[in-house]
């Protein structure tokens, strides 16, 4: 059983990393990058985080900031791929709609 959910977070972790990639690339002046394993994973990002967060909380997505310029997000071991889901719908939402960094 352990080893089932070692082996389900370890994909169900890269098709989340993945999709947070897909996302980075639709929106390059928000997001710096993604880094991270598993659940285990991070959003560096080009506007402040803190204000990000806020937004992703609003959401109903509950995240907190790492490191400075970074959104942490660490789903429970036993997420299911709905949760996964309904997690991403909510961060596209909210980089669909938060302001970009000023260009200098």
């Amino acid at each position: 059983e352990e080893e089932e959910l070692i082996e389900k977070v370890a994909l169900q972790g890269a098709s989340f990393k993945a999709d947070l990639e897909t996302l980075s690339a639709k929106y390059p002046d928000l997001v710096q990058e993604i880094r991270g394993r598993g659940y285990f994973l991070a959003m560096s990002m080009k506007v402040p985080c803190g204000d990000f967060v806020t937004a992703l909380r609003e959401g109903g997505l509950i995240v907190v900031p790492a490191g400075g310029d970074s959104v942490r997000m660490l789903p429970p071991l036993n997420a299911t791929k709905g949760d996964i889901s309904e997690a991403l719908g909510i961060i596209a939402k909210t980089l669909s709609t938060f302001p970009t960094a000023p260009k200098p």
